[in-house]
């Protein structure tokens, strides 16, 4: 049984570190964190998926299950049903709770758009979409920020997605990209601060 489009998102673990990509896809093709793995003859999800990754792509292949351990954080609706072969799974079960499905859109109005050294600076990114969208900042040092995410100390991301940098510094002064998506799409939307 071949699989329809199945569009994962996984965790952004906020690493700017290039990785190799598995053998049998080609990384960067659905954009910096994306990944296209493809082959009739795929019946297993890839190993080494790069940790930053945002989408996997395994159209046109024969993978019928998400096994156990192979992403971190996934999307509630995929996290109850790893493991299991989706063939087994209701397809009532797998559809989205939305009157209407829509691909992100990304607001930042509303940001701080210049603040001091040692200061707080608010960057906002309201996200409107159906199903709800994995939400990430890059910031102009190259850090890569999600909701929850402490690897970097002086960041958060709020559960609106407001990014606080807590104390800004020289150089955090640059372009700040919101990024949000779903298996529909993606939206981005850059605010310059200034420091």
């Amino acid at each position: 049984m071949n699989a329809h489009v199945i569009i994962l998102l996984c965790a952004v673990v906020g690493s700017s570190a290039r990785y190799p990509c598995p053998p049998e896809c080609e990384c960067g093709e659905l954009g910096p964190h994306g990944i296209a793995c493809g082959g009739e003859d795929m019946t297993h999800f890839p190993k080494n998926i790069p940790p930053n990754a945002v989408y996997l792509d395994v159209e046109g292949t024969k993978i019928t299950t998400i096994p156990k351990g192979i992403f971190r954080n996934l999307h509630k609706l995929i996290e109850k049903y790893k493991g299991r072969n989706l063939g087994d799974i209701p397809l009532t079960n797998l559809t989205c709770d939305c009157d209407h499905q829509e691909a992100p859109s990304v607001d930042t109005s509303g940001s701080d758009n210049k603040t001091t050294v040692g200061h707080t600076a608010k960057l906002r990114c309201a996200v409107s979409s159906c199903p709800t969208a994995h939400l990430f900042w890059t910031t102009p040092r190259g850090f890569v920020i999600s909701p929850h995410l402490t690897e970097y100390p002086g960041y958060d991301v709020q559960d609106d997605g407001t990014l606080v940098i807590m104390s800004a510094i020289a150089e955090d002064a640059g372009n700040y990209t919101c990024t949000a998506a779903n298996y529909l799409g993606k939206a981005e939307q850059i605010h310059k601060l200034e420091i």
